[in-house]
């Protein structure tokens, strides 16, 4: 619930004014409607977490949501192709992130970098002092003027001094939401307000004379850090489509720890994986237009290949009313047929993944036979809402 006379006087009120920040859920009640991080002004902190995600160790959980957080998209291999996440951020980020990979590789950053003057120190650069268009006579002398002096120094110096202030500057400033050491070497006296045109403008002219690619990337994440960051010690970091990662989540947890059905029909985690690879397939059932499919995202067959598994994730705190998709699916792949017109599978097992702070099942659909006669068609049919705990899986994927 968001208490809006404590978010103002905190100071947070401006860094939720995105009418997507809160939903209300009740006459009297808002929600917030996204995870992610915001810093006032005053260097207060307000976390809003994933759905039933219980803090244990701040100094390692916290990271971890930001790690989810600051991703693009999401890396489980069915999603690969999917759009950027729907996200606020005044922060660069990612840039930092990839500045901080780099460092943590390849140490600070080598190489040369050719500066040209109209005068010394340096030696004289012939060919562009001849190449200009400007000339004096001197008696019978015609001189080019002005005479060009090339000097070398190690680009490192300054790429080094970029490195070294953005990673100790976000480190800083973010504290202990970020799993990552300081340098510990002198920060350079950057004045990100003043000088950002001109740190900017160098490391333009630094890249256009650089050919490696570890270098050319180190420079752009440069260059989108210091066209960005702040001074101040106010920042945002919201997600709206966390959904997306609690599904690339589940379907790595699924993928990487499922063992097989219990007595009961609920899908079982205790004990040596199957084995069983689980992933987004599409169907086409439809004669009359056979262009249309449907695509369950989790669909796995059993080694043996007599069962079949429809899974799916929903980010919802509880299933208040019957989830009419999956039964549809479960229904519709209960009967497939192979090529000779047999029927493919024994059995079907349909789940739903739901985050949770413990492990539980229940049972989410089941026919009432005394209403409705399925037993002939649909022998044992049943849809069962499989809670995990989402600490658990959502810390396992940040892991990764």
């Amino acid at each position: 619930m968001v208490d809006e006379a404590k978010m103002h006087s905190l100071g947070f009120a401006p860094l939720l004014a995105d009418p997507r920040d809160t939903r209300r859920v009740s006459r009297n009640e808002r929600r917030f409607n996204f995870v992610g991080f915001c810093a006032s002004y005053s260097g207060d902190l307000l976390a809003v977490l994933p759905k039933h995600y219980e803090i244990d160790n701040a100094f390692l959980d916290l990271p971890r949501i930001l790690r989810l957080i600051s991703a693009r998209r999401p890396e489980a291999r069915t999603r690969l192709a999917e759009p950027d996440f729907e996200k606020s951020s005044d922060y660069p980020l990612s840039a930092f992130e990839e500045i901080y990979a780099h460092y943590r590789r390849w140490g600070l950053d080598t190489g040369l970098e050719d500066r040209y003057r109209p005068a010394p120190p340096g030696r004289v650069d012939w060919q562009k002092t001849i190449g200009q268009r400007n000339w004096v006579t001197s008696g019978d002398a015609v001189i080019p003027f002005p005479v060009v002096y090339r000097s070398t120094s190690r680009a490192s110096t300054f790429l080094s001094e970029c490195t070294i202030f953005a990673i100790d500057h976000t480190i800083d400033r973010f504290g202990v939401l970020l799993a990552a050491q300081p340098t510990g070497l002198p920060r350079p006296p950057f004045n990100l307000e003043i000088d950002r045109t001109t740190i900017v403008s160098r490391l333009w002219l630094i890249r256009s004379r650089t050919f490696r690619d570890t270098s050319l990337k180190l420079i752009d994440a440069l260059i989108s850090f210091f066209g960005s960051a702040r001074s101040d010690a106010s920042f945002i970091l919201k997600m709206y489509d966390f959904y997306r990662i609690w599904e690339a989540a589940v379907e790595q947890y699924v993928n990487e720890t499922f063992a097989g059905i219990d007595t009961d029909g609920s899908p079982s985690f205790i004990g040596a994986p199957s084995g069983i690879s689980f992933e987004k397939t599409p169907f086409s059932l439809n004669r009359a237009a056979i262009s249309q499919h449907i695509e369950p995202d989790l669909y796995g067959v059993s080694h043996d290949g007599r069962v079949q598994f429809i899974f799916d994730a929903k980010y919802y705190s509880s299933l208040g009313q019957l989830d009419y998709k999956q039964l549809s699916y479960t229904l519709l792949l209960w009967g497939l047929l192979d090529e000779n017109g047999a029927r493919l599978y024994e059995r079907t097992h349909s789940a739903l993944f739901l985050p949770s702070r413990s492990s539980r099942n229940q049972l989410h659909f089941a026919s009432d036979d005394r209403r409705i006669d399925l037993k002939k068609s649909f022998p044992n049919l049943s849809v069962v809402a499989s809670f995990l705990n989402a600490r658990t899986v959502l810390n396992r994927y940040a892991d990764r």
